[in-house]
């Protein structure tokens, strides 16, 4: 019987696709079956940052930094505001993170498990990466109002307005 050479070409083009998933499930189940943490390294580097932003986001609280309620408002409260407001959404962000994080190591050190791991680590991979890129953008506008909050304590006139 004869193949349309087409339909050869995508049953080629999915074999290699396969193949290539399949390698690299490989070299992940061997890095996390060798890890200490039982993890993958970039994971653990990204569990890394998003438990020292919870721990920095929680310096910055309504208990520390006092927060108007509504009506009439200084810019500094606003700041304020702002500040607390996006220091509780780094919070949850990283909670989230680290929730998706924490089911991917392997409790038992076996070959089994730490493919596994690696196969849910390729189906929440788009997943990790939307959150982790959340918690870029919160940290890059905590920074922003973390430098506004410095540049009131040094020029406070610049708030007068």
């Amino acid at each position: 019987m004869a193949v349309d050479p087409t339909v050869a070409l995508g049953v080629a083009g999915n074999a290699l696709q396969l193949a290539e998933f399949m390698g690299k499930l490989i070299v992940k189940t061997h890095a996390i079956y060798h890890s200490a943490s039982g993890g993958i390294d970039e994971n653990n580097i990204l569990e890394n940052i998003a438990t020292h932003l919870q721990h920095l986001s929680d310096n910055v609280s309504t208990e520390k930094i006092p927060v108007p309620s509504a009506g009439s408002e200084s810019r500094k409260k606003r700041e304020n505001r702002e500040l607390v407001a996006t220091a509780n959404d780094c919070k949850a962000v990283a909670a989230i993170l680290l929730k998706a994080l924490g089911t991917l190591k392997a409790q038992n050190k076996t070959i089994w498990n730490s493919f596994k791991v690696a196969l849910k680590d390729a189906m929440k991979k788009s997943e990790i990466e939307q959150l982790s890129k959340r918690i870029m953008q919160l940290q890059l506008h905590l920074n922003l109002h973390m430098q506004n909050a410095v540049m009131y304590v040094c020029h406070p006139n610049l708030f007068a307005l």
